[in-house]
């Protein structure tokens, strides 16, 4: 590998794959990966909260409008226009 080539690494992964494991080196990576997993987990949290608040609002938001629909309907005495009876000649 030339150095133009190398991949681009933080100081600390360098010190941690540039010589033999250890357990210190082990502990660290360990570390390294928790904080990751912690930052992930936050990131998906909040993601989760915004999903979770736009749902609710949709759910507002639809069962308002259901409502006034069906009261709509009632008022409009659609209830007569779907008797039975009234059908028959259809």
């Amino acid at each position: 590998m030339t150095p133009s080539s190398k991949p681009i690494t933080s100081p600390s992964e360098n010190t941690i794959t540039d010589s033999p494991l250890s357990f210190e080196k082990v502990r660290l990576m360990f570390k390294e990966t928790d904080k990751k997993f912690q930052e992930t987990d936050r990131v998906v949290s909040e993601k989760f909260k915004e999903t979770d608040k736009k749902l609710n609002k949709l759910e507002r938001l639809f069962t308002s409008q259901w409502g006034k629909l069906v009261e709509s309907l009632v008022e409009g005495d659609i209830v007569t226009l779907l008797k039975p009876e009234r059908n028959k000649r259809y």
